[in-house]
């Protein structure tokens, strides 16, 4: 049985998933801004990048503050260390079997693409039921949101793990969007459904588990890798 990799790794690691979520996460919040979806409050730190369309009621092209950036990489900490620290308990401590091979770099950007695709046709999908009055939203947004949750899920994760995890996602991002908006009002949802926040939201945090996963997976390994080769 491979050893776990040394702290020196796990920090590296740690470090590399913050810069990568901190970089990535506002750029996918930023669809929701672009749709007309969810707009920041006026704040310290507030960035807005004017809209390319001179039309009166434009939305942004991208919205975002300085915490959001933080935030993000936090969340890309605590996914991208799970992954791959539960691969091992439950494969190997609990069932005895070796854990998940790494997906590769091709797997890794395919699986995050297919995350930011799902973040943007939540702005697209969100943004015309508003339009049209958001009466039937559980069947135009949520559940085409759910679908590509649980097929993300279906083709790039499949352990006990991952799916512990993509629930937890589920559960506790938008408990924290709750917090920010209600206690903080640092933002909000043009059309809310419960405590200032959509039905549909829990579903983008399911498809985002996976590929963070995944990220966290291939670059312990590869970290782990280098770290074997330096000690030989």
């Amino acid at each position: 049985m491979r050893p776990l990799p040394p702290t020196r790794v796990w920090l590296q690691q740690t470090s590399g998933m913050f810069l990568a979520s901190a970089v990535l996460g506002p750029l996918c919040d930023g669809c929701h801004s672009r749709h007309d979806v969810l707009h920041y409050v006026p704040q310290p730190g507030k960035l807005v990048l004017p809209p390319l369309s001179h039309a009166q009621d434009a939305a942004p092209l991208f919205e975002t503050c300085w915490w959001v950036p933080l935030m993000f990489g936090l969340a890309g900490i605590i996914l991208g260390t799970s992954h791959p620290y539960l691969d091992r308990v439950v494969s190997e401590e609990r069932f005895g079997r070796e854990p998940r091979s790494p997906p590769g770099w091709v797997a890794t950007m395919v699986v995050i693409s297919c995350f930011c695709a799902s973040y943007e046709l939540s702005g697209v999908l969100a943004q015309a039921a508003i339009l049209n009055g958001n009466a039937d939203h559980l069947w135009t947004v949520d559940a085409p949101l759910f679908a590509v949750a649980a097929a993300i899920f279906a083709a790039f994760e499949r352990t006990i793990g991952g799916g512990f995890m993509a629930l937890l996602t589920a559960v506790a991002g938008p408990v924290v969007e709750i917090s920010l908006i209600n206690f903080f009002h640092l933002y909000t949802y043009s059309a809310p459904d419960f405590w200032g926040i959509p039905s549909w939201i829990p579903w983008v945090y399911a498809a985002g588990a996976p590929a963070v996963g995944a990220l966290g997976r291939q670059t312990i390994f590869v970290l782990d890798e280098q770290y074997r080769a330096e000690q030989q």
